[in-house]
């Protein structure tokens, strides 16, 4: 009463998990813990030199005496993060507001509303997915500076808008 292959019916098109023996789990564990430690040294190296104090004679992989976080106050404020930080968060927003905003509208429009053109505006739409962000790099730039908004916000806005509704 079996499908084919012996198989319950229904289950013939269903793929067993492979059987994998106790040591090549170990191997594969072993392999994968020997590449994050590589990993991971480098970036403990960095931690820890960034809390170390300036004054102290040694680096490397040595856990300071004292923790001095006065390396992140000194690289915040000489590199301007607070400016660069609000920055980021405004355009965050209003990326992310004007993208759920045309969305829903496109959404509502495509699902709902019948219109001539409707599936080759579709089409369109879906024939972005296949063009990489880079291909529009330089022509975004050219158009941008044309209208003359390079250096405002509304130049990393208004792309990241457009690209986040194509591929959102």
């Amino acid at each position: 009463n079996g499908g084919l292959g012996g198989c319950p019916p229904g289950d013939e098109h269903r793929t067993r998990p492979m059987k994998r023996s106790a040591s090549e789990i170990g191997i594969n564990y072993a392999v994968l813990i020997v590449f994050s430690v590589f990993a991971i040294i480098p970036l403990l190296g960095v931690l820890l030199s960034a809390i170390t104090p300036p004054d102290d004679p040694q680096g490397g992989l040595r856990i300071p005496s004292e923790i001095d976080l006065g390396n992140f106050v000194e690289a915040w404020s000489r590199g301007h993060f607070s400016s660069y930080m609000r920055s980021s968060v405004f355009v965050t927003v209003c990326v992310v507001a004007l993208t759920v905003v045309l969305a829903t509208l496109a959404g509502f429009a495509f699902a709902r509303m019948e219109f001539p053109g409707k599936t080759a505006l579709f089409y369109l739409l879906l024939s972005g997915l296949l063009l990489p962000a880079e291909a529009f790099i330089i022509p975004l730039y050219y158009n941008l500076r044309t209208v003359g908004l390079t250096d405002t916000y509304w130049a990393l806005v208004l792309p990241q808008t457009a690209q986040s509704l194509a591929f959102g």
